[in-house]
């Protein structure tokens, strides 16, 4: 008896051993998926981690290089800055020193002693640059035929940078007083001239050389006598010798017309006399000759 509830104690150990071992394995597979759903849950998480370091290293890298590049641009602006303030201060250090030339409302111009001052001969070179570009174009525009093509348009257009060129090289060298006075003494300049050569003009003396005269308010040209008009006899003589050319032709036109008028009664009466012969057997026919020999005639042709 006592064996056999051991045997039996042990199959149901044995039962429970086997039971466990079964749970135990299910436990096992259990956490070896579970662990291999953590690993793989941790290696996406990881990846993505890793993919989200590099997208951010990526945009770091292009901010770097933008600012870098901006930084870059705002020292070569901040550089031209620096370099127009210095040109600026040098050029409003020059504003209050003298340029040695005077202005149109003085009279006090440059007379030519000493050296000219350096403002002027930019301002007259880029004066006399413009004259050439604008006279360039007036002569294209005179002679449109024979223009000289693209020679002649790239010639202007180098003289037209030329002057800007000029100009600005005016602009941030010389001061604005002293460009003001330099453009006031040349005009200054310019207005002597004229009334010098104004001076030298004289209308009538000039007038009377080329054989002008200016009265009433019009322009005679005074190089030839003017005509001597006829006499009225002289009219009426002409007159008369037309008239009297004039009748003689007539008298002799009527002439004319009375000689053809004969000689038409005498052609007509010779066509009656053939007509006569002609058909003087038949005396209808005859007599439709004598009434109207035209249709006769124009038969016979």
């Amino acid at each position: 008896m006592v064996i056999g509830k051991q045997e039996q104690k042990r199959r149901k150990l044995l039962e429970q051993l086997v039971s466990l071992r079964a749970d135990i394995q299910q436990l096992d597979e259990n956490t070896d998926r579970e662990q291999q759903d953590i690993e793989e849950q941790a290696l996406r998480e990881t990846r993505e981690r890793l993919q989200d370091l590099k997208d951010r290293n990526v945009l770091l890298k292009a901010f770097l290089q933008r600012a870098v590049s901006q930084r870059k641009s705002l020292q070569e602006q901040s550089k031209r800055v620096d370099d127009r303030l210095h040109v600026f201060r040098h050029i409003g250090s020059k504003a209050d020193q003298g340029v040695g030339v005077g202005s149109a409302s003085d009279g006090m111009l440059w007379c030519g002693s000493g050296q000219e001052p350096e403002v002027l001969q930019d301002v007259r070179g880029s004066c006399f640059t413009r004259f050439g570009l604008l006279k360039s174009l007036y002569d294209e525009q005179e002679n449109v035929q024979g223009g000289n093509g693209d020679g002649g348009r790239d010639l202007r257009n180098a003289s037209y940078h030329q002057w800007l060129n000029q100009i600005e090289g005016i602009n941030a060298t010389h001061p604005a007083n002293h460009i003001l006075a330099a453009m006031e003494s040349l005009a200054a300049e310019n207005k002597k001239e004229l009334m010098e050569l104004q001076s030298r003009v004289d209308v009538v003396k000039d007038m009377e050389a080329l054989r002008f005269s200016y009265s009433s308010f019009h322009l005679q040209d005074v190089s030839e006598p003017p005509p001597v008009l006829r006499s009225v006899k002289s009219l009426l003589e002409d007159g008369w010798r037309d008239c009297e050319v004039r009748a003689v032709e007539k008298i002799g036109a009527i002439r004319r017309d009375k000689a053809m008028g004969s000689r038409l009664t005498l052609l007509s009466w010779e066509f009656k006399l053939l007509m006569e012969e002609q058909y003087g057997h038949d005396s209808v026919l005859l007599n439709a000759v004598r009434s109207d020999p035209t249709p006769l005639r124009s038969n016979n042709c």
